[in-house]
């Protein structure tokens, strides 16, 4: 469970390093702690080929500033 823009730092090294995420046994992404878009969520299934997942919190509900 990570943000989703780490998960795409995460992939960009990946991809720097010559590593093929999808090959990684991993098929479900949760990702929290700030709002994505569908882009995004998007990119992170197709580079990952796994499903990813919101799990809404305050700044994806109220926004900034609680």
């Amino acid at each position: 469970m990570v943000t989703p823009s780490y998960m795409l730092t995460l992939l960009d090294e990946f991809e720097r390093q010559g590593i093929d995420p999808r090959g990684s046994s991993l098929r479900v992404g949760i990702f929290d702690a700030e709002p994505w878009t569908e882009e995004m969520r998007r990119e992170i299934e197709e580079r990952m080929d796994i499903h990813a997942v919101d799990i809404y919190g305050l700044s994806e509900v109220i926004g900034p500033g609680v």
